[in-house]
């Protein structure tokens, strides 16, 4: 049965698609609807804080006692299951630090088939937080693109040190608002009512400028170009790592293979000695010494069990 526990922070908003994002409610020792993940090595933990919260009664803390020889960015995380393709979610979220190499929100865009990222964000892109550092917002807005199933987000920290997380949120922001009405020059005189509508000026008609677009992504404002193209080298980057990791992890796989092959050879080679060692001595107790001189021409009898009165010399 659960034993669930809540603390006093009061909600970030109904719009907030992250379910227990202040880390209040606990099963155990363990945030209701959060998993952490933590690369082994001594001293390395990922737990709940009761000492230290942005809000309520509880955070969320990650400390590396030592940097990694390769960076498995530790983290705590939640999937959103529910359809969010093509929205544009805002993430936000408060980070302390304390002798930090790094510590972001991360969200990870995700398709089912073919399995792999569509795209990734990461706070660190705009506000890296790294250090010894009070309580920080982080905030960041992400475009989800077509053909996400589910999204994740992450608070993750990299090298060593300590990183407190609390009060984490994603709202979906409304695209489709209605653009404001342009609104009339000042200066200019109202005709009135009961002007003949023959000797009214005609309105001038306003246009709106438009951002200018890159002759390579033509339609798209340059703005949007920059922040896409940013967001893709930041993904590139993450993609990288990962492979990186990977290329290592089978490497060490192939050597742990390798020793393990090395290791069934010898043991192949000694069973097929003892089972030579079995033969031959069912032929000794099948076919007695006989059987052995035969083999063996020169091979002395087995002297009697009896230890002593006997000459080694003498037998034939």
């Amino acid at each position: 049965m659960l034993a669930l526990q809540m603390g006093t922070a009061l909600p970030m908003g109904a719009d907030n698609l992250l379910e227990n994002p202040g880390f209040e409610l606990l099963d155990g020792s363990r945030p209701v609807q959060w998993d952490v993940f933590v690369q082994p090595q001594e001293g390395a933990v990922g737990v709940v804080d009761d000492s230290v919260a942005f809000e309520g009664d509880y955070s969320v803390r990650l400390h590396n006692p030592e940097p990694y020889e390769t960076e498995p960015c530790n983290n705590w995380s939640q999937n959103l299951l529910m359809p969010l393709a093509e929205s544009e979610l805002r993430v936000r979220g408060y980070v302390k630090t304390r002798d930090a190499g790094g510590a972001a929100l991360w969200l990870q865009c995700w398709r089912k088939q073919p399995w792999g990222l569509t795209h990734v964000v990461s706070s660190s892109d705009r506000r890296p937080v790294s250090g010894t550092q009070d309580w920080t917002l982080l905030e960041m807005k992400v475009r989800v693109p077509a053909g996400t199933d589910f999204v994740t987000l992450r608070c993750v920290l990299k090298g060593s040190g300590t990183a407190w997380f609390d009060e984490i949120s994603i709202a979906e922001l409304d695209v489709k608002e209605k653009p404001k009405a342009h609104k009339r020059k000042p200066g200019r005189a109202v005709q009135k009512e009961d002007e003949p509508e023959a000797t009214r000026e005609p309105e001038p008609v306003e246009t709106v400028a438009t951002p200018k677009s890159t002759a390579r992504y033509p339609g798209i404002p340059v703005a949007e170009t920059r922040d896409t193209a940013r967001d893709l080298l930041a993904a590139g980057a993450w993609m990288a790592d990962l492979l990186e990791t990977l290329q290592e992890t089978n490497e060490s796989l192939a050597e742990e293979l390798t020793l393990l092959r090395g290791e069934v050879r010898v043991l192949h080679e000694e069973v097929a000695g003892l089972r030579a060692d079995a033969e031959t001595a069912e032929g000794l107790v099948g076919d007695g010494v006989a059987g052995v001189e035969a083999a063996e021409p020169e091979a002395r009898r087995a002297p009697p069990l009896v230890p002593h009165g006997y000459d080694l010399e003498e037998l034939p």
